[in-house]
Formats: C-alpha cells, sequence, structure tokens
C-alpha cells in the first residue's frame, strides 16, 4: 500500500452556500454594522479563519461574540452556518465594504431559523 503524505492533511472543499445561509449572513453583517461591531466583527473573523479546520475551537473562541449578537438560544444557528469557510469569507468582504450591505437586510425581515 502505498501512502501519499501530500494529501494527509488535505481538507476537502467547501461546500457552496445554500441561499438560507448566505442570507444569514448578510443580515448578519447588517445587524453588526447596526450595532456598531463591524469593525471587531472583522477582526474575529480574520483571527479565527485559521481555525476553521478546527471547528470546535473556532466555535469556543466566538460563541461570546455570537451570542451578544444572537442571544444564547439563536447564535446556535450561527456555528450550524459559519462551519462552512465561505460563510466566514462573505461575512469578512461585508464587514470590509465601506457601505453597508443593501440586498435583503430589511428591519422587518426575521432570519432564517
Amino acid at each position: 500500500m502505498k501512502i501519499n503524505p501530500a494529501n494527509a492533511f488535505a481538507l476537502p472543499p467547501a461546500p457552496e452556500l445554500g441561499r438560507e445561509d448566505e442570507l444569514f449572513v448578510r443580515r448578519t453583517a447588517a445587524r453588526l454594522r447596526a450595532k456598531g461591531l463591524r469593525q471587531p466583527a472583522f477582526l474575529a473573523v480574520e483571527s479565527a479563519r485559521p481555525l476553521h479546520f478546527l471547528g470546535f475551537s473556532a466555535a469556543l473562541f466566538l460563541r461570546p461574540f455570537a451570542e451578544l449578537v444572537y442571544g444564547p438560544d439563536r447564535a446556535g444557528r450561527f456555528f450550524l452556518v459559519f462551519e462552512n469557510p465561505r460563510a466566514a469569507e462573505l461575512l469578512a468582504q461585508l464587514l470590509s465594504a465601506d457601505d453597508a450591505p443593501s440586498e435583503n437586510t430589511g428591519a422587518g425581515e426575521r432570519d432564517a431559523e
């Protein structure tokens, strides 16, 4: 049996974000901006990026932040969506943009659960 050491630590590609998940990320960015937490959130997302492959560690790092934004009950949804590295990439892009995201972030809309 031949072992290829180059693949020993290879991670599978991240799945594409579904429509509900993308909408959740966009609403999260809008909420963070509205609460004046754009810069701390961007820092948290970028600093946790190397930990994506260690999902539990990243979750522990971000849990207090997610509870601040969503409350303890809804923080679970946050972790389900942000297990996908593409969600973190999208959130970082939305938070680093100079203008607030306007697509599907109306105040009367509720987050998908």
